[in-house]
């Protein structure tokens, strides 16, 4: 009995060299794409972290905010350890007190957002 995976090349001239080349191409397929799917994962890593970073620097924003004694009519200025936080007071409605911060991490991310924190000292 003859095997049947082994290759006769006897009366086939021209077939190894262009089936060479094709699995030689696939190959490089698969290999360009697992770069780009490595690349594609750091970029998403890196996204990752910037949010996680503007996500606690805005936590720690509200937590400061909420233990404010009095409403301040200016500009307030937080400075944490992951960055920097610019506060202004937009509007007070009974005991609920909305603010607009720019929010700043030490690595150059930046976001604006609404805070929301309900103070127990009435209006001023």
């Amino acid at each position: 009995m003859k095997s049947i995976l082994k290759l006769h090349l006897n009366n086939q001239s021209g077939f190894v060299y262009p089936f060479l080349l094709f699995l030689l191409m696939l190959w490089m397929i698969v290999i360009l794409s697992g770069i780009e799917e490595i690349k594609l994962e750091k970029e998403q890593v890196k996204l990752d972290k910037e949010m996680y970073e503007l996500h606690t620097l805005y936590n720690m924003t509200k937590r400061k905010l909420s233990k404010e004694t009095a409403y301040e009519p200016g500009p307030l200025n937080y400075q944490f350890p992951n960055g920097t936080a610019k506060v202004w007071l937009d509007r007070i409605e009974e005991d609920t007190a909305y603010y607009h911060a720019h929010l700043e991490t030490i690595s150059d991310s930046n976001a604006e957002r609404k805070i929301v924190v309900r103070h127990p000292f009435p209006n001023k």
